[in-house]
């Protein structure tokens, strides 16, 4: 009976050992070293965490920021754009406001 429990102990550690093998043999942990500025984690208390984080490819990167660029330019067009109409309407304004004056003189 002691025998039997010791065996079974036995095998249930070699079990144990196995399974801790293949874990190690397959889930890797690789250390990459990045330029600075590419590295976009929330840092946690002491450490960032990387749990939830990605690998995302330079190009995909540069593609979303030409995006973000072209849309930007369109922006700033639209805001200049609105600048001058509204200056325009200013000065159309202070002009009929001093024809208006010149006027009552």
């Amino acid at each position: 009976m002691y025998f039997r429990q010791e065996i079974e102990d036995t095998i249930r550690d070699i079990n144990k050992v196995n399974d801790l093998k293949i874990k190690f043999a397959f889930n890797l942990e690789v250390q990459l070293l990045l330029k600075q500025g590419q590295v976009e984690v929330e840092s946690g208390p002491v450490i960032p965490c990387f749990s939830d984080s990605v690998l995302v490819h330079k190009s995909a990167v540069e593609e979303l920021n030409k995006a973000i660029r072209t849309l930007g330019s369109g922006k700033i067009t639209s805001m200049v754009e609105s600048k001058d109409f509204k200056k325009g309407v200013r000065f159309r304004c202070i002009l009929q406001l001093s024809d208006f004056l010149a006027s009552d003189f």
